[in-house]
């Protein structure tokens, strides 16, 4: 098996399928889920450049919150902060922001 710097607990439960929610959850406190999201709307409002870094550091210990907290700030939040209205902004990315709901994309 190859080496990984996962954290302990991260290979079981993706081989289990178990969806990271308290992990997430916490991102969310943390500010990782709504990185670049302007401040006006509960986000952290960094530049890509944190955003590129904090990535690449969860990435090395968890594929799978990584992966949730690029599509959730990449595709969901940026797509809704550039091109939503005002009443979607309010409704949608505190809450996306937050860590309180994941966005998600179908393909």
């Amino acid at each position: 098996m190859p080496k990984t710097s996962a954290k302990p607990g991260v290979i079981e439960r993706d081989e289990k399928m178990q969806h990271p929610t308290e992990l997430l959850r916490r991102m969310g406190e943390l500010g990782f889920m709504g990185m670049m999201v302007s401040p006006e709307y509960g986000g952290s409002g960094l530049d890509a450049v944190s955003y590129v870094l904090a990535m690449e550091e969860i990435s090395k210990v968890d594929a799978s919150c990584s992966v949730a907290m690029s599509v959730n700030n990449s595709l969901v939040c940026w797509g809704l902060e550039t091109f939503g209205n005002e009443a979607q902004k309010r409704k949608y990315l505190p809450r996306l922001a937050s860590g309180e709901q994941i966005g998600a994309f179908c393909l």
